[in-house]
């Protein structure tokens, strides 16, 4: 399976089998040159395509007869659109998810409790929704989102 355990692990083989012929033979950097450019192939596949389920288990869709669709909005809360979005999910009877940035959250409170108060999910989506987020390391970025959370 596809998956990015299984793909270092072949790679390292990979790499442990070229490294004696390196040594011997003296082969050309073309060689390592493919191999990187094959890996991190795999690696943007494995995070452009996420029902890949490359790095983790993910569903993308449900086993459901029913007509259901799942409403999803990133970034907020913002003052200048959140409270349209809630309208218009209120005259419709809609209830969605929000992934709240901290930092906005603290300065929109009404809207975070008016979220709540009409039955939506809240959810996190960070506190500092930094640009550098992903190459944060682990405890940082829980720290992140734990301070999120709080």
């Amino acid at each position: 399976m596809l998956n990015f355990r299984n793909t270092n692990i072949f790679f390292l083989i990979v790499l442990a089998i070229f490294i004696p012929f390196q040594i011997k033979a003296g082969l050309s950097i073309l060689w390592y040159l493919l191999i990187l450019i094959t890996y991190v192939s795999i690696l943007f596949y494995g995070s452009y395509y996420v029902c890949s389920g490359f790095f983790i288990k993910v569903f993308c869709k449900g086993n459901t007869l029913e007509k259901q669709i799942a409403i999803t909005f990133d970034d907020g809360p913002m003052e200048s659109y959140t409270p349209q979005i809630l309208d218009i999910l209120k005259t419709f009877g809609v209830r969605a998810t929000f992934f709240c940035i901290g930092e906005r959250a603290k300065e929109n409170i009404q809207l975070l409790k008016r979220m709540h108060q009409e039955g939506h999910d809240i959810g996190s989506h960070s506190f500092s929704h930094s640009f550098w987020y992903d190459l944060m390391p682990a405890k940082k970025m829980l720290a992140d989102l734990k301070k999120c959370n709080n």
